[in-house]
């Protein structure tokens, strides 16, 4: 078999890489009748990559798009989705309780338990996301529709697409625009927010409403920049901060009007343009709806459970006397026989975090290092040739055609080079990179098609948005200018550094 390298995370591999890698080949066959295949997960400078046969992997997507043809099954993805997000929500908040425990046995068992909630959610969302990633499947049979009835089917699929509810991260927007509110009319409380930060967190006692609901804020919210292996966890004092600098420039009534007037048109436009739809039209706007719901609600649980993860991986690596990251480099059963045996192979970690395979099937997961790393990689991995082009290609997800210079933007870290009109390039956006796409005049992946986050967001922000290039982070370079036509679906290079 040959893998293709399809999408790749900044993240150590356990335990969300391979847990979402675990449930291809073991956790589909009840919810769609078969299961996948085999998955690898190469890592390499702090980046894991997602390998995929893409052939079985395009059949089995086919398999679950025929699957959303029974009655019920979009139901079922739905509540289950919901559900399994809900469980591992609770069961992360619990570790604060719970540990430390007395044993090393019992650690094992939480590890066990946890794993087996990650895979149950992820199982859900690898079955939201076979709709459409890579292959578009969804989006064409929609769009199909959709051009033989309107002038502007891109349009019209991204208002008809939109679910119109909170995300956690959505909320957080809302709820800081309400706490800022109230803090722009209090004359008092005004004039505190001119202070600087740390005479505000020292007289916000004072003003006992607003410092409660500050709290109430950064408990609920710290986890929304930690992505998959931290470090970042907010507080109170990131988001006393935040504020300041918004209460001279940002007008809190009138954002919040913004968004209600922006979504009460959605409102009627979806109505208006539902009217003009038979009944198995109306379901597969529904199925796409719920995709870009669910998509979005599990990135942010996936960002949430990661953050309250990581005091098991703290405990874990107390124990094994190693850090937290070379901790998320063992597999379960390697902790378990550390624990047993009181020594951990160090030098293994270190081989695995420089490079490593994952290969993650029906008889678990099998990590490769060193020279058997590469000689799998050479041997099944295709390889990945970037010819020098002078123009992408991908699927247009927000309309529009500007002129910018190139930012790649793979990470949090990356953020800092981006500037107020640059383009976004990025492999695939995610919610902790919002403070780089607030100031982006444009996107462009390589990944994802009408129902991913960026296109989500660009449709938001109305601002022109191409993803699916697949080539474009290893195309294009930063000081490039570019010319993004998302009217066409297509990437001119102006000049290149």
């Amino acid at each position: 078999m040959k893998w293709e390298l399809i999408a790749e995370d900044e993240a150590a591999p356990m335990i969300h890489p391979v847990a979402y890698l675990y449930v291809s080949a073991n956790k589909l066959e009840k919810i769609v009748g078969t299961n996948g295949t085999t998955s690898i997960g190469p890592f390499e400078s702090k980046k894991f990559r997602y390998g995929l046969v893409v052939e079985a992997y395009t059949r089995f997507s086919r398999i679950v798009l025929k699957k959303f043809e029974e009655p019920g099954f979009l139901d079922t993805v739905k509540k289950q989705s919901i559900k399994t997000a809900e469980e591992l929500r609770n069961y992360v908040l619990s570790l604060e309780e719970i540990l430390p425990p007395s044993s090393n046995e019992e650690i094992v068992q939480i590890y066990r338990k946890l794993f087996d909630l990650w895979t149950d959610m992820n199982a859900w969302g690898h079955v939201v996301n076979c709709l459409d990633f890579h292959h578009n499947m969804l989006t064409n049979r929609i769009l199909a529709f959709l051009k033989e009835k309107f002038k502007e089917p891109l349009e019209v699929f991204s208002i008809l697409t939109n679910p119109l509810m909170l995300t956690p991260t959505s909320q957080q927007d809302v709820d800081f625009l309400h706490l800022l509110k109230k803090i722009q009319e209090n004359e008092e409380l005004k004039k505190l927010f001119q202070k600087g930060v740390e005479s505000i967190l020292a007289e916000l006692p004072k003003f006992e409403e607003l410092n409660e609901l500050l709290e109430k804020h950064a408990r609920e919210y710290n986890w929304i920049y930690y992505h998959y292996s931290g470090p970042t966890i907010l507080d109170k004092k990131y988001f006393v901060a935040t504020l300041k600098d918004a209460v001279n420039s940002v007008d809190a009534q009138s954002e919040i009007e913004k968004i209600e007037e922006r979504n009460n048109k959605i409102r009627e436009q979806q109505k208006k343009y539902v009217e003009r739809l038979d009944e198995k039209e109306k379901y597969w706007i529904e199925v796409a709806k719920s995709a870009v719901y669910l998509k979005a609600m599990r990135k942010d649980i996936v960002f949430f459970a990661s953050r309250y993860s990581d005091i098991l991986f703290k405990e874990i690596a107390t124990r094994l006397g190693i850090s937290k990251w070379d901790a998320r480099f063992l597999t379960i059963d390697e902790i378990e026989e550390a624990f047993r045996k009181g020594k951990i192979d160090e030098k293994l970690i270190k081989q695995r975090e420089s490079f490593s395979i994952w290969i993650v099937g029906k008889n678990g997961i099998r990590v490769l290092s060193g020279e058997d790393a590469k000689e799998f990689k050479d041997r099944n991995i295709v390889r990945e040739r970037v010819q020098q082009v002078e123009e992408l290609k991908g699927t247009p997800a927000s309309v529009g055609k500007v002129k910018g210079i190139v930012k790649l933007i793979r990470s949090v870290d990356d953020i800092k080079k981006m500037e107020d009109g640059d383009i976004l390039v990025s492999p695939a956006t995610n919610p902790n990179l919002m403070p780089a796409i607030k100031k982006a005049a444009a996107i462009v992946t390589d990944e994802g098609g009408l129902t991913c986050h960026a296109a989500i967001v660009s449709r938001e922000f109305g601002i022109p948005c191409i993803v699916g290039t697949k080539v474009a982070t290893k195309a294009l370079k930063d000081g490039d200018e570019v010319e993004v036509d998302a009217d066409k679906g297509i990437v001119k290079i102006l000049s290149s550094k």
